[in-house]
């Protein structure tokens, strides 16, 4: 039996009390991923993080002359990775990450990568040289790091992916279809993607997003975004809709093992007569 109940939330998801048995054990589902994504939301503040990331940039502005002039990233996108034990994810809680989120802001503020107690976070962080300047992208920063064949995962403070976690990637804007979607760009997401999820369980991981990036809102299709979306076969897409009140799956598998998906939910911000335009 499903209970559902619906009430309005600043900005995130609605939670609506269901539990899932596969195989006969639990797994995560869109009521649990709500109820994790909305206090996740609680947790990091986003309002918060924006005032930081301005005090911060105002700082390294006054530091560095080389950054005085720079559209520096200003906090409103960011990625969370949450490595949450599987109870966890059937219950739709986080008791084992920090109540308080202020020294994970601190970090992600200052463009450092946060680690602490299962949360991997960062914000877009642009480099400036001599010769180029060029911005890795926050989800790009949070994969990387949870990639399962590198050192950067600092064991002191988050474990490191495996089959016996729930792995949960937030990122506030979808990945870019130009950089982080891009098969022809060497810092595509694509591999992270595979090397990140490949082992963990499946209902136990998902890749969530809370609104399209805006320049793919201008200049995509939606067939365009969703063919790009679909290459992304290791874990599950999951958007949140209608101003962020619930989330649901983008992509299901059919009978015939092709990929559907919700389209009204995922990828209504983009206008269906907007001409293509290839990144």
């Amino acid at each position: 039996m499903v209970i559902m109940q619906s009430f309005k939330v600043l900005n995130i998801c609605i939670i609506v009390l269901v539990i899932h048995v596969h195989n006969g054990t639990t797994e995560l589902t869109e009521t649990t991923l709500s109820m994790i994504i909305k206090e996740l939301y609680n947790r990091l503040d986003p309002t918060a993080l924006i005032q930081e990331v301005e005090n911060a940039n105002n700082n390294l502005k006054n530091l560095d002359r080389a950054y005085s002039n720079a559209n520096l990233p200003k906090g409103h996108q960011y990625s969370v990775a949450l490595l949450l034990s599987k109870q966890e994810c059937d219950e739709g809680k986080l008791n084992s990450v920090p109540t308080d989120f202020k020294t994970i802001r601190q970090k992600m503020a200052a463009r450092q990568i946060a680690q602490e107690n299962g949360v991997i976070a960062a914000i877009p962080q642009m480099v400036i040289t001599s010769k180029t300047s060029y911005t890795n992208h926050a989800e790009y920063r949070t994969l990387n790091t949870l990639k399962v064949d590198n050192n950067k995962v600092d064991n002191n403070k988050v474990d490191k992916v495996d089959n016996n976690k729930c792995v949960i990637v937030y990122t506030h804007f979808s990945p870019c279809t130009s950089k982080c979607l891009n098969d022809d760009n060497k810092n595509n997401i694509y591999d992270l993607l595979d090397k990140v999820f490949k082992d963990i369980t499946p209902g136990y991981k998902a890749f969530v997003y809370s609104t399209i990036y805006h320049d793919d809102i201008k200049n995509q299709t939606p067939q365009n975004v969703f063919e790009m979306f679909n290459s992304i076969k290791a874990v599950p897409i999951y958007c949140c809709y209608e101003n962020n009140k619930g989330v649901v799956r983008c992509f299901r598998f059919n009978k015939s093992g092709s990929n559907t998906y919700t389209k009204d939910h995922c990828l209504s911000q983009i206008k269906e007569a907007q001409p293509a335009k290839h990144p």
